[in-house]
């Protein structure tokens, strides 16, 4: 089985981040899309011929109803700005691929979609960074796109 990735980048494709979990970068298990389902049925105003209508709708049909949420640990300072700059970017849409690249994504973070943390007591006394930095991450899909990372 082929090493399984997730690739965030800039909404042009430039810029990317690399995220495998071989790196020890993602939670186990791996983390999938899920789709925000909702169910409602509504009764039509009642008129002269008779009751109103029963319309059904339905959402978490297609990707756009969908969303996907993550941990990113170790991950480096470099990596850390990129996906700082993505997110303060306006509008911050990026293209995203939870499937190693084969099918790509535009997403938009949700507000307070990248949250970013160090872990305590763990800066290296020579650089003043961090030896480990972890991010939580929450995407909303927006569409199916066919641009390729570059």
């Amino acid at each position: 089985m082929a090493l399984r990735y997730l690739k965030i980048a800039k909404a042009n494709g430039s810029g990317s981040v690399t995220l495998a979990s071989s790196s020890l970068k993602l939670p186990d298990p791996f983390p999938e899309i899920r789709y925000m389902t909702s169910d409602k049925a509504y009764q039509m105003r009642p008129h002269s011929g008779g009751p109103g209508n029963l319309v059904h709708k339905s959402l978490g049909s297609n990707i756009n109803h969908a969303e996907i949420s993550f941990t990113i640990h170790n991950i480096t300072n470099s990596e850390m700005t990129l996906l700082n700059a993505m997110y303060q970017a306006r509008p911050n849409v990026v293209m995203f691929s939870n499937d190693s690249g084969v099918t790509r994504y535009y997403c938009k973070f949700k507000e307070n979609g990248f949250v970013p943390e160090g872990y305590r007591n763990n800066e290296n006394p020579t650089t003043g960074l961090s030896y480990f930095l972890k991010a939580n991450v929450d995407l909303i899909f927006l569409q199916v796109t066919t641009n390729n990372f570059t």
